[in-house]
């Protein structure tokens, strides 16, 4: 069997594992999401970092980000404080972020229960779903690859 076979046939199993492994951990962290607790709490301050992108260890782009901290109630009765993920000032998360803030209003957010300080806002499905996807798009170009090996390969 020639060389560039083995190796297409390979890249057609990696490929196959690729989209399994992607399906499955796409599968668990959804359910894992269905375990958050909802508690209500209210955006308290924003925590603010500089972030900057790096050429060559060069920072081209500097720009600042901000993340709420959120104070709230576990079911057990404790109080917590955590921050949601930092996003930047000009992005919608941040602006709806920031009514919630002014307003005062309550906001709902779903927690951990093994640690309360993981926390999230709104839904995660379609970020789960976006990982899966792009894991099988990786898992279609090894076996496309693999393919194209065999073909080529066969013809040699």
């Amino acid at each position: 069997m020639n060389i560039v076979i083995i190796t297409g046939i390979i890249l057609i199993v990696a490929g196959v594992i690729v989209a399994a492994v992607g399906i499955k951990c796409s599968y668990e962290r959804q359910e894992a999401d269905e375990q958050y607790i909802t508690a209500e709490g209210t955006i308290v301050r924003f925590e603010r970092r500089w972030s900057f992108i790096r050429l060559k260890f060069i920072p081209i782009f500097v720009y600042r980000e901000y993340a709420p901290a959120v104070r709230y109630r576990t079911a057990e009765g404790e109080e917590a404080e955590a921050l949601l993920p930092y996003t930047i000032k000009i992005s919608r998360n941040y602006r709806e972020y920031n009514r919630i803030h002014t307003s005062a209003s309550p906001i709902e957010i779903k927690y951990s229960p093994e640690d309360p300080a993981d926390i999230y806002y709104g839904s995660r499905r379609s970020f789960r779903i976006r990982e899966a996807v792009y894991k099988l798009i990786v898992a279609i170009l090894l076996a496309v690859a693999g393919v194209l090996m065999i073909r080529g390969g066969s013809a040699i």
